[in-house]
């Protein structure tokens, strides 16, 4: 998914609470317009957008939250040009690793 997940050992207690954690951020989106999440759309974003670092997920989760003007999910293209835009990139596949190398760690969990 991301390289905090790689570091870990896929299919371990430790990789699963970090996927746990990681999709609960990503179900933020459903519980907010207060729909159930549904498990095969978290699963289409979990494939398309798993490369995102935890960290980069919730803060692009909680800009949209804000920014978000219509009660729906918002799709897979927006959740990346909002991961973008925070990231300072021009492609979504380099803005978890430019996010990760501009953080603060103090400001940020992951």
């Amino acid at each position: 998914m991301n390289e905090m997940f790689e570091t870990i050992e896929k299919n371990s207690a430790d990789w699963h609470e970090a996927r746990m954690e990681w999709l609960k951020i990503l179900s933020r989106l459903w519980i907010a317009i207060g729909r159930e999440p549904d498990p095969r759309q978290i699963a289409i974003y979990e494939h398309s957008l798993g490369y995102l670092p935890m960290g980069l997920l919730e803060e692009t989760i909680n800009e949209l939250l804000f920014r978000h003007r219509y009660n729906s999910i918002p799709t897979i293209a927006e959740i990346a040009e909002m991961a973008k835009q925070i990231a300072g990139v021009g492609d979504v596949r380099r803005a978890g690793e430019v996010w990760l190398a501009n953080r603060n760690p103090f400001a940020w969990r992951f």
